[in-house]
């Protein structure tokens, strides 16, 4: 990945305060977050309705 895809290039011009604010509002998503998740919920309502029966 060059630099340029992986931030905005202006950013090297900002000041301290903002490269800061930039890192900390910035959010990536895993590409599998979502499936391990979902996964993670089903599994547990199996898991909740086989104790029902």
């Amino acid at each position: 990945m060059s630099i340029s895809a992986s931030f905005p290039r202006s950013l090297l011009e900002k000041t301290q305060e903002d490269k800061v604010a930039y890192f900390l509002s910035y959010r990536a998503a895993h590409p599998r977050l979502i499936e391990a998740f979902l996964y993670i919920v089903i599994q547990q309502l199996i898991s909740n309705l086989q104790k029902m029966n």
